[in-house]
C-alpha cells in the first residue's frame, strides 16, 4: 500500500516532470543568423592602425574618397601581408580577400589625400 510519504514523492516527480516536459517544448532554437565579427577603421589623409585579426580568409570592403590611396597590411614584425591597394582613381568602393596566417596583432598603413573607410570581416 502507498503510504503518505510515497504519495508525496510520486507527486513532486510527476510536477517534476511535467516542468521538465513543458520547458522542453518551449524551446525555439536561435531563429537569427549570428553576425560575422567585424572591424571598421576609418580615417583621413595618412595613418597607420593596429587591429587585432583571426587566423583565416578575411574580406576588406574598402573605400575612400580623393585622388589617390595606397593601403598595405603589415604584421607585427612590419613585413607586408597580401592586401595592397595602390589606386588613382577619383573614388574606391572595392573588396579584397586576403588570408591571414597568424592570428595576432597588424597594422593597416593607410596612405590617402581624402576620407577612407576600411571594413574587415571574415570572408566566410
Amino acid at each position: 500500500m502507498l503510504t503518505r510519504k510515497n504519495n508525496i514523492i510520486f507527486v513532486c516527480f510527476l510536477l517534476g516532470s511535467a516542468l521538465l516536459l513543458f520547458l522542453f517544448l518551449q524551446y525555439k532554437p536561435l531563429s537569427r543568423k549570428i553576425e560575422p565579427k567585424k572591424q571598421n577603421v576609418y580615417g583621413v589623409k595618412d595613418k597607420t592602425v593596429e587591429v587585432d585579426l583571426e587566423k583565416g580568409d578575411k574580406k576588406f570592403c574598402i573605400s575612400y574618397e580623393g585622388s589617390q590611396m595606397e593601403l598595405d597590411l603589415k604584421d607585427n614584425t612590419g613585413k607586408r601581408c597580401e592586401v595592397a591597394v595602390n589606386d588613382l582613381f577619383e573614388s574606391y568602393p572595392g573588396n579584397k580577400v586576403t588570408e591571414i596566417k597568424n592570428s595576432g596583432k597588424y597594422y593597416l598603413d593607410v596612405k590617402a589625400v581624402g576620407f577612407w573607410q576600411v571594413i574587415i570581416v571574415d570572408a566566410n
